[in-house]
C-alpha cells in the first residue's frame, strides 16, 4: 500500500509526458500520449490494488468482530444450557420434594385421623386398632407387615392385622405368658423364632402357617398406669434390605402414647359407664317404690324410645345415652306428693302444675353425678312439643334435641298403652290415630311416621 501512494504522489506526474521550460510553463511531449495509457492503466491497477486491499482489510477486521461475536454467544449459550440443567436439576428436586411433602402430609392425616378416634366410645378397640396400624405403616413404610394384639381375660389376642393371614391369626388364643412383656419400642431380629420353643405346638404350627419370614420387628408396647396391655409388632421382610432406625423408634414411641391414652379412655368408659349404671337403677328403683304406677314404665320407655332411636339412624352411643336417659326421665317425680301421683280421678290445674315440675326436678338430681350432663339434658326437655307449647322452656321444633323427642314419643306411647288410674289402656289402633292427629304439633313429624311404622309391624312387641 505504501509503494502504491509513492508511485502516484512522485512518479506519476512525471510519467504522464509534462516537462517544464526555462519559463516555468509545462509543455506536453510526443510521446506523452502512450505513457499515458500505459501510466492510466497501471493507476487503475493501483487503485483497484487499493480498494481491494481496502476491503480485504476492512472484512477481515470484521471477520475477527464476528468471531469475537460468535465466541461470546457460544459462551453466553454454555452458560444457558448450564443454567437450564440447574433448573432442571432444581425442578427435579421440586418434584421429589414435593412429592415427599405430598407423602409426609398424608402420614400427619393418617396419624391426625387415629387422634381423632381416641375418644369416641362408639370405636370399639378392634375398629380402633385397625386405623392405628395402618397410620403407623404409612409413617413406616419401610415395615412391610404389621399387627397388634392384646391382653384379654388374660389370653394373647391379635386384634388388628397387615401383610399377614388376618383370618388365621385372628381366631388364635395364646396364655398371656406367651407374649413379651415390654416397657419401651424394642428391635428385634426374628421374632416367631425366638417364640418357637415357648408356645404349645398346636397354635405354634397355625402361627407359623399365617406369618411370612421377617428379619426384624418394631415393637411398640401400650401401657397404661404402668401395666402392660398389648403390643403393636412392624416387620420388615427378610428379603428387605432395610433396617429400623433410631429415629423411628422415637417416631413410635410417641405414637405408642395414642394408643395408650385410647386404652386408658375405653377402660374408664367402662368403669364410668358401670358406675352410671347402677346409680341409675338405684334411681329407677326408688321411684318404683314411690309411685307403684310408674313400675315398669321407664324400662318400656327405655326399650321403646331405642327402636326409635335405632330406625332414625342414630349412632351406638346416641343410643345408649338415649335408653339411660329413658330409665330416669321421670325421677323428679319424687318431689310430687304422692297423693297426686297416684290420684285416681282428673287432676286439678294446680296438681297438674305440680306434675309439669318433675322434668326440672329430673334435670336437678341426674346432672349432679359426673358425666351425667348430657343425659340430663335430654331428660329436661321430654316434655317440650314440637309447636313450642310444651314445657319447662318452651322450645320449639329443632331447638328441642332429638333424643328428647325420640323419648317424648315412646314416653307418650307407653303411657297411652298402659293402665292409669284414671282410665284404661287405649288400643293400637286408636294409638296410631292419635299420633296421626298430634303430628306436627306435639310430636316431630319425621320421627313420628317412623314410629308409627314401627309400631305397626307384625313383630312389634309392646
Amino acid at each position: 500500500m505504501k509503494i502504491v501512494g509513492f508511485f502516484i504522489v512522485f512518479v506519476l506526474p512525471g510519467s504522464l509526458g509534462f516537462s517544464q521550460s526555462g519559463t516555468g510553463s509545462v509543455i506536453p511531449t510526443a510521446e506523452s500520449g502512450t505513457i499515458r495509457s500505459i501510466i492510466w492503466g497501471f493507476l487503475g491497477i493501483a487503485v483497484v490494488t487499493l480498494l481491494v486491499l481496502g476491503m480485504r482489510k476492512f472484512l477481515l477486521s470484521k471477520n475477527r468482530a464476528l468471531a469475537q461475536e460468535s465466541l461470546r454467544y457460544r459462551e453466553k449459550n454454555d452458560e444457558l444450557v448450564q443454567a437450564n440443567e440447574r433448573l432442571n436439576t432444581i425442578y427435579g428436586e421440586l418434584q421429589k420434594a414435593y412429592q415427599d411433602f405430598g407423602e409426609l402430609l398424608e402420614r400427619f392425616e393418617s396419624i391426625v385421623e387415629v387422634l381423632s378416634k381416641v375418644g369416641n366410645n362408639e370405636l370399639d378397640e378392634k375398629s380402633f386398632f385397625g386405623l392405628f396400624l395402618g397410620a403407623a405403616l404409612k409413617i413406616i413404610p419401610i415395615a412391610n407387615y404389621g399387627t397388634v394384639s392384646l391382653i384379654m381375660d388374660h389370653e394373647w389376642r391379635f386384634i388388628a392385622v397387615e401383610g399377614y393371614d388376618g383370618e388365621r391369626l385372628m381366631v388364635l388364643r395364646l396364655p398371656e405368658e406367651n407374649i413379651r412383656h415390654i416397657y419401651e419400642v424394642t428391635v428385634v431380629d426374628a421374632l416367631y423364632d425366638r417364640y418357637e420353643r415357648d408356645i404349645d405346638e398346636s397354635v405354634r404350627d397355625p402361627l407359623k402357617e399365617a406369618v411370612k419370614p421377617f428379619k426384624q420387628s418394631l415393637l411398640t408396647p401400650f401401657i397404661v398406669d404402668g401395666k402392660f396391655y398389648g403390643t403393636m409388632a412392624l416387620d420388615i421382610a427378610r428379603e428387605n434390605e432395610a433396617t429400623f432406625t433410631d429415629g423411628m423408634k422415637k417416631v413410635m414411641t410417641a405414637f405408642s402414647k395414642i394408643a395408650s391414652a385410647f386404652l386408658a379412655f375405653k377402660r374408664q368408659s367402662v368403669s364410668q359407664g358401670k358406675f352410671q349404671k347402677n346409680i341409675i337403677l338405684s334411681l329407677v328403683r326408688a321411684l318404683e317404690y314411690y309411685d307403684r304406677y310408674t313400675r315398669g314404665h321407664s324400662e318400656r320407655v327405655a326399650r321403646i324410645a331405642s327402636l326409635l332411636a335405632e330406625a332414625a339412624g342414630l349412632d351406638r352411643e346416641s343410643i345408649r345415652k338415649i335408653y339411660w336417659a329413658s330409665l330416669v326421665h321421670d325421677v323428679g317425680k319424687i318431689y310430687v306428693p304422692q297423693l297426686i301421683l297416684n290420684k285416681a280421678g282428673k287432676l286439678t290445674e294446680e296438681e297438674f302444675e305440680e306434675i309439669r315440675k318433675h322434668p326440672g326436678k329430673s334435670y336437678e338430681i341426674i346432672k349432679e353425678t359426673e358425666g351425667m350432663d348430657e343425659i340430663a339434658q335430654m331428660v329436661r326437655h321430654h316434655h317440650e312439643r314440637w309447636d313450642g307449647t310444651g314445657y319447662p322452656d318452651r322450645f320449639i321444633a329443632e331447638e328441642i334435641p332429638i333424643s328428647s323427642r325420640i323419648i317424648t314419643i315412646a314416653d307418650a306411647y307407653d303411657a297411652m298403652t298402659s293402665e292409669r288410674p284414671y282410665r284404661k289402656s287405649i288400643r293400637k289402633a286408636s294409638v296410631i290415630e292419635e299420633f296421626r292427629r298430634t303430628s306436627g304439633t306435639q310430636f316431630d313429624p319425621r320421627l313420628t311416621h317412623l314410629f308409627i311404622r314401627i309400631i305397626s309391624r307384625t313383630d312389634f312387641q309392646e
